[in-house]
């Protein structure tokens, strides 16, 4: 399934690959048959399971697989089913963690700028005397 940035959604029929985790990451009613989740690696299947004229429209928001109650144990092994405590701590691990590396990158990023201005600095006389070469 497909979701548009307008109130339209769209779909297509597609195989997934054996060995992908699929997560669920809305509570079930109790009366759905279907249920909607994501794989693991949204954004490499992305590519291999969205076609084209779905991806590149430009209203094109996100996708989401159905699975239907019965393919449990038939067609996909349940690996765990989490409380909505465990979920909870998860969803607080992964926030963490992806602040974490976001607090990294911002580290190196000033680190790569504070090694760079030496290095500006020392090609200063060299960019001056191309620039009275160009003068003259």
């Amino acid at each position: 399934m497909t979701i548009f940035s307008d109130p339209y959604s769209g779909g297509f029929e597609c195989i997934i690959p054996a060995e992908t985790v699929l997560v669920v990451k809305r509570d079930q009613f109790h009366s759905q048959s279907n249920i909607d989740c994501v794989p693991e690696k949204y954004k490499e299947l992305e590519k291999i399971l969205v076609p084209k004229k779905e991806r590149y429209d430009l209203k094109y928001g996100r996708y989401m697989i159905l699975i239907s109650n019965e393919d449990i144990d038939s067609k996909l092994e349940l690996i765990s089913r989490s409380t909505t405590i465990e979920r909870k701590i998860y969803e607080i691990k992964q926030r963490i963690c992806n602040s974490v590396l976001s607090e990294i990158f911002i580290v190196v990023i000033g680190i790569m700028f504070f090694l760079a201005i030496p290095l500006l600095l020392l090609l200063k006389p060299f960019y001056k005397f191309i620039q009275e070469k160009k003068v003259r």
